[in-house]
C-alpha cells in the first residue's frame, strides 16, 4: 500500500489541515521536551525527542512522529501554547 497523502490529514480538535513542522518549531519543541517542560494534552510528561511533528494550520496542536508514524492521538497530542517556538513567527 503506497504511503497517503498528508493532505488528507486532520486536526483532531480544529479539523484544520496538518502540515509538516519547520526546523525552527521541532528544534525549540525538541529543547522543551529535553528540559521536560513539554506535556501532552492529558498533562503526561513527553519524554523522548521527535523526528518531526505535524501542526496544524493555527500552529496551536503538533502531533509527534516517531519511526515515520505520526501519532494521531488526542491524548498524545502536544498543545504549542507551552513551547516558545514562535519567535519572530506570527502566530
Amino acid at each position: 500500500m503506497p504511503p497517503l497523502p498528508i493532505d488528507i490529514l486532520r486536526c483532531l480538535f480544529t479539523g484544520e489541515c496538518l502540515a509538516v513542522a519547520d526546523e525552527a518549531l521541532l528544534a525549540s519543541l525538541n529543547q522543551g521536551i529535553a528540559a521536560q517542560r513539554v506535556r501532552n494534552q492529558v498533562g503526561a510528561l513527553v519524554e523522548t525527542v521527535v523526528e518531526a511533528v505535524l501542526v496544524n494550520e493555527s500552529r496551536t496542536v503538533a502531533y509527534a512522529v516517531r519511526k515515520n508514524i505520526p501519532a494521531l492521538l488526542r491524548d498524545e497530542a502536544i498543545p504549542l501554547d507551552q513551547v516558545d517556538v514562535f519567535e519572530g513567527e506570527s502566530r
